[in-house]
C-alpha cells in the first residue's frame, strides 16, 4: 500500500467550526452614542463628592487632629469619598459592559419551537472580559443546546465543551451543594476558552417558571457531564466584539482617566497624612483611620483601573484597532 506524500498530508482539510455573529438593530445603533451622555451628571456629581471629601480631609481634618472628636471629621469626609467612589465604580463598570438590547423579547417567544425554552440574558466572555451581551431563549433538543436571541443565535453540543476537569474550579457545577452551572466553557481551538454566562430572567416569577428553571439546571448539569453529540452541525457563539462595546472618542478613555485620578488622589492622602500626630490619643485614631481608609480606596481604585484597562486592551486586540 502506497503512503500519501508529504504534500498530500499538508493539504489535508482542517475542520473549522463556524461561529455566529452580532446583529445590531438600527435603534440599538442610535442608542450607542446616547448611553454615555445619560449618566454624565451622575458621574460629575460623584466626582465632586470625592473631591469635596478629600479637600475636607486635607484642609480641615489634618489641621484639627489634636482637637477632641476630630475623628468624626474624617468619618464624614471619607463617607463622602466612599459614596462618590461607589457611584463611579458602578457607573464606569456599567458603561464598560453596557449593551442596549432593546424590546422584543416577548415577540421573539412566538418564533421559539420549544415550549420548554427559558428567557435568559447571556454574556460572552473572552480572556476575562465581556465581549458581548444579549437576551433571548435557550432550550435543549436531542443533545444540542439552542439559543435564539435578539442580536445573535447559536447551537452547541457536548463536543464543543472543554472537558469538565479542565474548567476553572469556580465554574464547575456542584449539584450536591445546590450549585448549578451558569457558565459554559467552550473549546474554540485557541489558548483561552470562550465562556457563555447564562442568567435566567425572572426564574421565580411563578410555580411553572420555577419548575422549568429547575429542570433546565438539571438538564444543563447532565449535558455538561455527559457531553452528548447532536444531529446538526454546531454554530458557536460570536467570537467577535459586540459593536456597542467598542467605545469611541473621549468615552474610550474617560473611565481610565478618572480611575487613574482616584488612584493618585488616594496616594496623595497617604503621603500628606501627618504621621507625627501618632503620639497623641486623638491624633493617633485620626491618623490610623485615614491610613486605613486611604489604603482601602487606593486598592479598590487600582482594581477598577486594572479591570477597565484589561477590557479596553482585550477588545482592541480582538478587533485589531
Amino acid at each position: 500500500m502506497e503512503l500519501p506524500s508529504g504534500s498530500a498530508l499538508l493539504e489535508s482539510p482542517v475542520t473549522v467550526r463556524p461561529s455566529s455573529h452580532w446583529k445590531v438593530t438600527k435603534y440599538a445603533e442610535e442608542r450607542l452614542s446616547e448611553s454615555p451622555i445619560e449618566t454624565l451628571w451622575q458621574r460629575v456629581l460623584a466626582l465632586v463628592l470625592v473631591l469635596v471629601g478629600a479637600a475636607y480631609v486635607i484642609v480641615f481634618g489634618f489641621r484639627s487632629m489634636q482637637v477632641e472628636g476630630s475623628i468624626f471629621i474624617f468619618v464624614k469626609s471619607f463617607a463622602l469619598i466612599g459614596l462618590g467612589f461607589l457611584i463611579l465604580n458602578f457607573l464606569y463598570r456599567r458603561l464598560s459592559n453596557f449593551v442596549y438590547i432593546g424590546p422584543g423579547l416577548k415577540r421573539l417567544m412566538t418564533k421559539i419551537p420549544d415550549e420548554a425554552a427559558l428567557p435568559v440574558r447571556i454574556q460572552i466572555l473572552q480572556k476575562g472580559s465581556i465581549t458581548g451581551v444579549d437576551e433571548g431563549y435557550i432550550w435543549f433538543n436531542e443533545g444540542t443546546l439552542y439559543y435564539k436571541g435578539l442580536q445573535t443565535v447559536f447551537r452547541i453540543d457536548g463536543t464543543d465543551l472543554v472537558p469538565l476537569n479542565l474548567w476553572p474550579r469556580a465554574d464547575r457545577p456542584n449539584p450536591g451543594a445546590s450549585k448549578f452551572p451558569n457558565v459554559i466553557n467552550l473549546d474554540t481551538g485557541k489558548n483561552d476558552a470562550l465562556k457563555v454566562k447564562i442568567v435566567l430572567i425572572d426564574p421565580f416569577e411563578d410555580f411553572q417558571t420555577r419548575r422549568k428553571a429547575h429542570e433546565f439546571d438539571l438538564a444543563l448539569t447532565r449535558w455538561i457531564n455527559e457531553r452528548p453529540t447532536g444531529p446538526m452541525e454546531t454554530l458557536l457563539p460570536p467570537s467577535t466584539v459586540h459593536p456597542a462595546l467598542m467605545k469611541q472618542g473621549f468615552g474610550k478613555t474617560e473611565s481610565l482617566i478618572v480611575s487613574g485620578a482616584l488612584v493618585a488622589l488616594c496616594t496623595a492622602l497617604l503621603v500628606l497624612t501627618p504621621f507625627s500626630q501618632l503620639s497623641s490619643t486623638n491624633g493617633s485614631f485620626a491618623t490610623l483611620f485615614t491610613v486605613g481608609a486611604s489604603l482601602f480606596f487606593l486598592f479598590r481604585s487600582f482594581v477598577l483601573a486594572r479591570d477597565l484597562y484589561r477590557d479596553m486592551t482585550v477588545r482592541e486586540e480582538m478587533t485589531g484597532s
